[in-house]
């Protein structure tokens, strides 16, 4: 059966790199056959028809598209500026090199595709970071937090289902990893990170550095201090402890639901303890 036909535009992918023979494959190849098998829709400047300079429609381009895909290869100053103000706007922005000695000391804690003379290695670590961008596009012109931010327990992506943290009785806990995967520095204060739990008997939560809000439906939020500023690519470990029971094996299952703020919105990820006996 055919697909269901769609009147949706496709996200718009805007290429920033050094123009020349050299680049004519990494375009064509790497990057423009990357896009289109992501479902995106990509152009570079000189394949379009203005009547503006060049670099008013470099920024008219830049404000618009949805994705920003940069080559810092050969680190070129005008590719350079433009990837600086593509920043200063906020957008998303996946950035490319042939060599990673291009990478400037400002730009390294930014992820970089390293492609080396590998056009495969190029399309197919593009098509995975554009498909992301399609599936969860940009709301209003801002990354949505669930391109931001992922969130493992060990080594499992909360993103696709429940997970199960099992623990021992001399230390009941949940530790969760948190994943920058945008472009951006998520700033102290930015990302809030609570744990939502039916209360217990003989059970408790170690409340040292946390904030207990007292919910509506009779659980608890358990509000963690704010995590230091999380780079582009970083990851960082967010750990929540109780207290107060020695006998494992009457306790059983525990669901508890991690929920993340930003004022974007929260997000809720189900988390179940299990006690390893």
């Amino acid at each position: 059966m055919s697909a269901t036909p769609t009147t949706k535009p496709r996200l718009f992918c805007f290429v920033l790199m050094p123009f020349g023979e050299a680049f004519s494959d990494v375009y064509k190849i790497g990057i423009k056959e990357s896009c289109e098998a992501a479902g995106a829709y990509c152009e570079r400047v000189d394949e379009q028809i203005f009547n503006e300079r060049i670099l008013d429609r470099i920024y008219n381009q830049i404000a618009k598209a949805d994705l920003i895909i940069a080559d810092m290869t050969d680190r070129n100053p005008n590719v350079f500026y433009e990837v600086g103000y593509a920043h200063a706007l906020g957008k998303t922005t996946v950035l490319l090199t042939s060599k990673a000695d291009d990478i400037p000391f400002d730009l390294k804690h930014f992820p970089h595709i390293v492609y080396g003379n590998s056009l495969s290695e190029l399309r197919a670590q593009l098509t995975k970071r554009v498909k992301w961008v399609v599936d969860n596009p940009p709301v209003n012109g801002e990354p949505s937090l669930k391109e931001e931010v992922e969130v493992f327990v060990k080594d499992k992506n909360l993103i696709l289902g429940s997970a199960t943290y099992e623990w021992i009785n001399y230390d009941p806990h949940v530790e969760v990893t948190l994943h920058n995967i945008s472009s951006r520095i998520i700033d102290p204060g930015y990302l809030k990170i609570g744990f939502v739990i039916t209360p217990l008997r003989g059970l408790t939560v170690n409340t040292e550095g946390v904030q207990t809000i007292k919910l509506p439906d009779g659980r608890d939020l358990h509000l963690l201090q704010d995590l230091p500023a999380l780079l582009p690519d970083e990851y960082d470990k967010a750990r929540i402890s109780f207290i107060g029971y020695s006998d494992v094996d009457k306790l059983g299952e525990i669901k508890i639901t991690l929920r993340l703020f930003t004022a974007k919105g929260a997000r809720d990820f189900d988390i179940i303890m299990k006690p390893l006996c």
